[in-house]
């Protein structure tokens, strides 16, 4: 229940650092701002920083981080803002967009790496969720019945993925789904706006 001190990339020159990912070594995965407004990430292992960013592009979003240290993410390759989804196993780089898409992040992969699961913006700026399988297969939209933005947040070694979805009354519901077209709604009791973020081996899911 104790905090560390703050975390604070060295190279972070507008006060905007963020852990996005943690496995069972304590290794934080996590991205900053610099001056110039662009993400670029990071690795903190035992204190030490190592600066990450995908080769030859101008931004990078580290996402998630799993147990064997594959992570994901997204890249900006030419500054114009439109992200690309990528993953990297075993030290092998792979990316992808979802056709037609605006931007494709890459928020979580498991430590089977069957699924990597996240979202994408279509051409008329709505959100939807995906997955990628361990063959790089992209199963989109995944957006449950009635949702007007989907997005999913994380997953645990059963494959079983969180996130939430938008109505169009304008509440937001967490969102338990099932590969491959199984979807429940959570919603926090007398809540407008439940969002569920992740969830462990045993199933025990965390939000907001």
């Amino acid at each position: 229940g104790s905090f560390s001190d703050p975390i604070v990339d060295p190279n972070d020159t507008v006060g905007f650092t963020e852990g996005r990912g943690i496995n069972n070594s304590r290794t934080v995965a996590g991205d900053y701002a610099i001056s110039d407004g662009t993400l670029h990430s990071f690795f903190l292992s035992g204190g030490t920083f190592t600066e990450y960013d995908v080769p030859s592009t101008v931004q990078t979003n580290l996402l998630s981080i799993n147990d064997a240290g594959d992570f994901t993410g997204g890249f900006d390759p030419d500054g114009s803002g439109v992200f690309q989804a990528f993953v990297s196993i075993d030290g092998a780089l792979a990316s992808w967009s979802v056709p037609g898409a605006l931007s494709t992040f890459a928020y979580e992969i498991n430590n089977s790496n069957q699924l990597a699961v996240g979202y994408f913006i279509n051409a008329g700026g709505v959100l939807h969720g995906y997955y990628r399988d361990a063959n790089g297969t992209l199963q989109f939209p995944i957006d449950p019945s009635g949702s007007t933005a989907t997005v999913l947040f994380g997953l645990n070694d059963k494959n079983w993925v969180v996130g939430r979805y938008g109505d169009s009354s304008g509440a937001t519901h967490g969102l338990f789904f099932l590969t491959p077209n199984s979807f429940f709604t959570f919603d926090y009791p007398g809540s407008t706006f439940t969002s569920l973020n992740g969830i462990n081996d045993r199933g025990i899911i965390c939000g907001r």
